[in-house]
């Protein structure tokens, strides 16, 4: 088994996940090929970044106490953070909501143990 990740590796492969989310081509979204209307590109990497820090934070807490965390505990703080130094808050919102508890249970997924039902267990936990 690969070595536990820390939780900065955590926050740099958030940053990298939301930042690749956001240049992949989507018809009718903003994209690396595409600025909508007040939807720049930049906005919704500015967002990236400004929300994946609560994902150390999120992924240190785990480590230290994966039965006492509510994956949902930096959800509120990231989306308060989300519009520093843009126009606006732009980063999926379904995307977040999903990556919180992901790396719960990425982080506390048992040897051999199947991660998709990991994550079931950690969603209807919270």
């Amino acid at each position: 088994m690969p070595p536990r990740p820390t939780p900065h590796d955590i926050q740099d492969q958030v940053t990298l996940a939301f930042i690749l989310e956001a240049l992949s081509y989507k018809e009718g979204c903003t994209s690396r090929q595409i600025d909508l209307p007040g939807k720049p590109l930049s906005d919704f990497i500015i967002a990236a970044v400004n929300a994946s820090r609560f994902f150390e934070r999120t992924a240190a807490t785990v480590i230290d106490h994966p039965e006492a965390m509510n994956s949902f505990e930096e959800f509120i703080h990231a989306l308060q953070i989300i519009p520093r130094y843009s126009s606006g808050k732009f980063l999926t919102l379904g995307l977040l909501e999903a990556m919180f508890p992901a790396v719960q249970a990425r982080l506390t997924v048992q040897p051999g143990q199947d991660i998709i039902d990991h994550l079931t267990d950690v969603v209807k936990k919270k």
